[in-house]
C-alpha cells in the first residue's frame, strides 16, 4: 500500500487578478512551477470541481491494484490517496482519471481535449529495509553532522 498525493493547482501568470477562475477558489500557495498556485480554497461542495480515479492498470509487472475512486480535497490537497497491490515486485500502475473528473479541473500540455494518460504512476519495488545495514548486520558509526575543517599548513 502506498500513500500517494494529488493537489489542485491553478495556472495564472496576472497574480492575483485572475479573472477566468471561478470566485470561490482561492490561490494561495505558489508551487516550484512557474506561475501555478495551489489551490487552497477548492471546494468541491461549492461547485469547484470533482477529481475522480480509475482504478489503475499494471504496465509493467502484474498483479492487481486498487485506489481511493474519489479524491476529496482540503487546502488544495488530498495527501492520503491510497494505492494497493497484490502480485509480484516490481510493478508499475498507471493512475487515470475517472469520467467523473471535471473537464476543466484537467490540465494536458499535450492535448487541449485529452487527460493526461497516464494522469500518474506509481510503482511498487517490493520488502524494503534499513538503508546502511552490511552483511554482518554492523552500521557505520559515524556523526554525519560533524564538520571537519581543512587548513594548508606552508
Amino acid at each position: 500500500m502506498a500513500n500517494t498525493p494529488i493537489t489542485v493547482q491553478v495556472y495564472c501568470d496576472v497574480f492575483p487578478t485572475c479573472p477566468l477562475f471561478p470566485f470561490t477558489i482561492q490561490t494561495g500557495g505558489q508551487t516550484d512551477l512557474n506561475d501555478w498556485w495551489l489551490s487552497l480554497g477548492h471546494n468541491e461542495v461549492l461547485g469547484d470541481g470533482d477529481i475522480t480515479l480509475q482504478d489503475p492498470v499494471a504496465v509493467l509487472g502484474s498483479g492487481s491494484g486498487s485506489v481511493d475512486n474519489d479524491v476529496n480535497i482540503a487546502n488544495g490537497a488530498d495527501n492520503m490517496i491510497q494505492v494497493t497491490h497484490s502480485g509480484s515486485f516490481p510493478t508499475t500502475y498507471d493512475i487515470l482519471l475517472d469520467t467523473g473528473t471535471n473537464s476543466w479541473l484537467v490540465y494536458n500540455a499535450d492535448s487541449t481535449i485529452a487527460d493526461p494518460d497516464p494522469f500518474y504512476k506509481v510503482r511498487f519495488n517490493g520488502d524494503s529495509g534499513w538503508a546502511g545495514v552490511g552483511a554482518t548486520g554492523y552500521v557505520i558509526d559515524m556523526n554525519a553532522s560533524k564538520r571537519d575543517t581543512k587548513r594548508l599548513n606552508w
